[in-house]
């Protein structure tokens, strides 16, 4: 399992990606710095601290649920794209090693977004504390980290299932429109269109409202969603080498 964990590091992480990577983090970091207004001097920021919170959290958090949503959709797409499918014939003999073969690609996947997160929200942390009147609280945090997590792995796996069935690179337009739609939604009561409700069941969304963070739907149910899509991804790519 280790060496396959391995050998879909390796494939991800060319020169290239590494270049992309880093570029990724740079942007969200500059997108931290100047969502939280400090051409405004610190006097003014801790004059008109509530204000001006509420603004750099929610601006904050949403340049990094779209940038590490988009570029890690791209890596997902690397790691279930034919040239990785095809790998499996020169790496695999029995049946047993396709399936550590395919769990590792989701843990490689996981390990990936895991480490992403947390670097971009140590930053955000960080820069808060040391260059800002803000008071960003731990627990609020950990909730924030959890949400973006959630959802970039709810729609890896919609994109993961996708690339399964039909193994087409602007398949990876389907989940983005699908996220930019859910963006649109301001509110979780009273939805009437079909549309809505549907994408809210698929995608976990949330709203930052009174320092809370609020879902369409139990947490646990997009969890499990996402868990029940990668296993589904599995079992046909199982199938599909047999």
């Amino acid at each position: 399992m280790i060496n396959y964990i391995k050998l879909h590091f390796g494939y991800v992480f060319s020169s290239l990606f590494i270049i992309g990577y880093v570029i990724t983090i740079t942007l969200i970091s500059l997108g931290i710095i100047i969502s939280s207004n400090l051409s405004l001097s610190y006097e003014v920021l801790d004059i008109n601290r509530d204000q001006y919170y509420l603004e750099y959290l929610s601006q904050s958090i949403l340049i990094i649920e779209i940038i590490v949503l988009i570029s890690h959709l791209f890596m997902t797409s690397l790691l279930f794209a034919n040239a990785n499918q095809k790998l499996i014939r020169y790496c695999t003999y029995l049946k047993n090693h396709q399936l550590k073969y395919y769990i590792s690609r989701i843990i490689t996947m996981i390990f990936v977004d895991l480490l992403t997160i947390f670097l971009v929200f140590l930053f955000l942390y960080s820069f808060t504390r040391y260059f800002t009147p803000f008071y960003l609280d731990l627990a609020l945090l950990y909730q924030f980290v959890i949400a973006v997590f959630l959802l970039v792995l709810s729609i890896q796996a919609m994109l993961a299932l996708l690339l399964s069935l039909i193994n087409h690179i602007f398949v990876i337009t389907l989940p983005i429109i699908a996220f930019w739609y859910a963006k649109t939604i301001m509110e979780f009561e009273q939805i009437e269109m079909f549309s809505k409700k549907i994408i809210l069941e698929l995608i976990p969304v949330f709203l930052f409202f009174n320092n809370k963070i609020i879902y369409f739907k139990n947490v646990e149910k997009y969890l499990y969603q996402a868990i029940f899509l990668l296993l589904l991804t599995l079992i046909i790519n199982i199938i599909k080498d047999n």
